[in-house]
């Protein structure tokens, strides 16, 4: 009976986070699709609708506005919208957290902030792992020569934010995407083999 238990968990492994993938790319295109395929079905002819347009438009709407916000005018367009999000009481919270992840998801892993690091605590053998948020946080926020490191805990619960001497900081040579997947798995979710 423990070896079909064994078995049985080793496929609900392999197939949960396919299926939870899968849905999710579901759901995307099912909304990109009925929100951006009922609006063009109002400009264009019938002949010219073909299932996916939706998400298709949703896909170079989006690849659209990245190229405007090369251009300057366009971003500080945006700044004030940003501004005037950032006033107001709900929006300002759940506008501002998802501006945040998507910053942090968005940096390139070769950038300095979001960089992977070990950060040791002196009389403790153990290490946390973390994210170099800021190179330097000022006065303001505890003292000149203090860097700003983000420590995630498992499972997407929740994280602290650290100011700390630059010295207790050893980076790492991995991406901070194996980091974020390490951390967020308690380390079961990657080998030792580098991908």
């Amino acid at each position: 009976m423990k070896t079909l238990g064994r078995i049985f968990l080793s496929g609900l492994a392999a197939v949960v986070p396919l299926a939870i993938t899968a849905a999710l790319l579901i759901w995307l295109g099912v909304n990109a699709e009925q929100l951006l395929g009922g609006m063009v079905r109002f400009v264009l002819p019938d002949a010219w609708v073909f299932p996916g347009l939706g998400l298709v438009l949703g896909i170079v709407l989006v690849f659209g506005i990245g190229v405007l916000m090369q251009l300057w005018i366009f971003r500080r367009l945006f700044d004030v919208a940003d501004w005037l999000l950032a006033r107001v009481p709900l929006v300002k919270s759940i506008y501002g957290a998802a501006k945040d992840v998507m910053q942090m998801v968005s940096k390139d892993d070769k950038e300095k902030a979001g960089k992977p690091v070990i950060v040791r605590i002196p009389g403790r053998d153990e290490a946390l792992l973390g994210f170099v948020t800021r190179r330097s946080v000022g006065a303001r926020f505890g003292g000149e020569g203090l860097i700003a490191v983000y420590l995630p805990m498992s499972y997407q619960i929740g994280g602290y934010t650290v100011l700390m001497p630059p010295e207790r900081v050893e980076p790492l040579e991995i991406g901070a995407q194996e980091a974020m997947r390490f951390v967020l798995t308690a380390g079961m979710g990657v080998t030792d083999k580098p991908r």
